[in-house]
């Protein structure tokens, strides 16, 4: 009796669904359920086995970063682990057209030949799928371009017409009311950024600025402790002065009222830029550095400790210009400046020419950089407009960047004033504050009042470093006018 051959087993389909949305607003996950609803649906249909469920929620797939359930699903088609993949649209899966290559290229060598999406079925072997699903990924990348141009305009209206976008956290200074999209002013906090304006002009650094608003229980918008870079980034944004900005530049006058007056704004902007990048400037021990210099050779005394003690001297290395005839003893030559500067800020001839130079004001600087930024404001309208390509707008930024930095460097040079605001005629007061003010409060003033100071030599003879030697040795203070 002939025995029946068995049939041969059929394996089943194993296949993978992969959900995704960019953004899931609510945080429930609903978007990405749906789809792994319809897609064990589907794969129902087919009679396929859902092996796994991945899930990339809350991410976009347009902005290239990376993306670690996709990630996943490309190491196990490359295993051989995927007979088919399951997504609700292939936009869900890919965005740009080259990542659809790069998938292409995994299935085919892995010998997954199956992509299906809730609409259809795409073999990756056969031309016309692979046609098919080419034309779709080039659709979509083009829907993600038409989103990115009207979400820029989007954001170039509101910035144009002053109106906060309302993401992320309130800014420091102003509350804002979501249902009436207007924001207003909190008073506590306007008078902590005008207090902090006022302190960064008169030389103080973000470090000290954060250290006392911390002390004094102030927070940012999120309830954490300040650091000098958030102190200066708050400072920094346009939104202070009552501007708005857009992708860097200023685009026009905000619809809320501003926290510091624009000129005391564009004084804070050009401090930054004097001292350079971090959060402020740099701490030293030595308070005449970049003042004193050799009257010997006209070189600047660098400082150092020499036997445990803190000196300027005319240092000669290769590279520096210095005779290294000179040195002088860092703590009595501090003193005796700093007494000359408080007797010079008791003097009546001084406090008019501080009053004076204060009246001129550096008008003409602040008015080139708001006029430099009206014209950065019409080049970002063409750029968010389409009406210029980034390479035009690029070039076209760089000589108005070039001269909005000299212009902002010009209000720098002018600043020394500020660090004398209301110090003039208070010399004596001020001599009895002088050892608890901060270090760079004392620097700042001294710079505001000496440019240069020449150092001689010492006294042949005389071993002894008195006051009395040590003014010997001030061969001349040059005064800002």
């Amino acid at each position: 009796m002939a025995t029946r051959a068995a049939k041969p087993q059929v394996k089943s389909v194993q296949a993978v669904i992969y959900c995704r949305i960019s953004k899931d607003r609510g945080g429930d996950e609903l978007g990405v359920r749906r789809q792994e609803k319809d897609g064990r649906a589907l794969a129902e249909r087919n009679g396929w086995s859902v092996s796994e469920v991945i899930i990339d929620n809350d991410l976009s797939a347009s902005n290239g970063k990376r993306r670690p359930g996709y990630d996943r699903l490309l190491d196990m088609v490359r295993a051989g682990d995927v007979d088919a993949v399951i997504c609700w649209d292939l936009d869900r899966l890919v965005r740009r057209p080259i990542e659809l290559e790069h998938f292409f290229d995994i299935a085919i060598a892995a010998g997954m030949t199956r992509l299906a999406t809730i609409g259809e079925q795409v073999n990756v072997t056969n031309g016309d799928g692979m046609l098919l699903a080419r034309i779709k990924g080039a659709v979509a990348a083009e829907e993600v371009r038409k989103l990115s141009q009207r979400s820029r305009r989007k954001h170039l209206e509101l910035a144009e017409a002053g109106k906060f976008s309302g993401g992320g956290n309130r800014p420091f200074g102003l509350s804002y009311d979501p249902q009436t999209r207007r924001m207003t002013v909190v008073p506590a906090e306007r008078a902590k950024l005008r207090e902090a304006a006022k302190a960064v002009l008169a030389g103080e650094s973000m470090a000290s600025i954060a250290r006392r608003w911390n002390e004094a229980g102030v927070r940012t918008t999120r309830g954490n402790l300040w650091t000098g870079n958030n102190v200066r980034q708050t400072l920094e944004s346009p939104r202070v002065a009552g501007l708005r900005s857009y992708r860097g530049e200023i685009v026009g006058d905000a619809a809320f009222p501003p926290m510091i007056d624009r000129e005391t704004w564009e004084r804070v902007m050009a401090k930054f830029k004097a001292n350079g990048t971090g959060p402020g400037p740099k701490p030293t021990v030595y308070l005449l550095s970049h003042m004193a210099h050799c009257a010997l050779c006209g070189a600047r005394l660098s400082g150092a400790p020499v036997e445990g003690k803190r000196r300027y001297r005319c240092s000669k290395r290769p590279g520096l210009p210095g005779c290294g005839k000179l040195t002088i003893l860092a703590e009595v030559l501090e003193e005796v400046l700093a007494d000359m500067v408080l007797q010079a800020l008791d003097s009546t001839a001084l406090a008019k020419a501080r009053s004076n130079a204060r009246k001129a004001g550096p008008s003409d600087a602040i008015d080139e950089v708001v006029q430099v930024e009206h014209k950065l404001e019409e080049l970002a309208e063409m750029y968010a407009a389409d009406g210029i390509t980034t390479r035009e707008w690029t070039a076209a930024r760089k000589p108005l960047e070039a001269r909005l930095n000299s212009a902002r460097a010009r209000l720098a040079r002018e600043e020394h004033n500020e660090a004398l605001a209301d110090l003039a005629g208070k010399g004596s007061d001020l001599r009895d504050r002088w050892g608890s003010l901060p270090f760079d409060r004392r620097k700042a003033i001294i710079e505001a009042v000496v440019d240069k100071v020449l150092i001689g030599p010492g006294v042949r003879g005389s071993n002894r470093v008195t006051r009395e030697s040590t003014t010997q040795r001030l061969a001349e203070v040059v005064w800002r006018a």
